[in-house]
């Protein structure tokens, strides 16, 4: 899934895990849009770079080591301030599927 910001790299997504986990990539200066996971949490384990994650309203900032639990259905966006790295997990997985779906030509 490469943009011209960032890409993620799905690492696990089998049926028969419980998880999806993915490594995430972004360029200083990118942002992902305000979105919502209806039925998935979200878990970021930041690897490295900065970035302003927004859930509902309230905006943190995170950097190396930072974890940050995205309950389902919250509204979360970000702000990458410094290039980025971070392992995404989601529970149950699904989501991740879009990054599939848009590295097809």
């Amino acid at each position: 899934w490469p943009t011209a910001t960032g890409s993620a790299t799905i690492i696990a997504d089998s049926p028969a895990l419980p998880a999806a986990v993915s490594l995430l990539q972004f360029r200083a200066g990118a942002t992902v849009p305000t979105h919502r996971h209806d039925r998935e949490s979200e878990w970021l384990y930041v690897l490295a770079g900065r970035a302003q994650i927004t859930l509902e309203g309230i905006t943190l900032a995170v950097d190396a080591n930072s974890v940050v639990q995205i309950p389902a259905g919250i509204e979360h966006s970000a702000v990458i301030s410094e290039d980025f790295r971070a392992v995404q997990f989601y529970t149950p997985g699904g989501p991740e599927q879009r990054f599939k779906a848009s590295a097809k030509p």
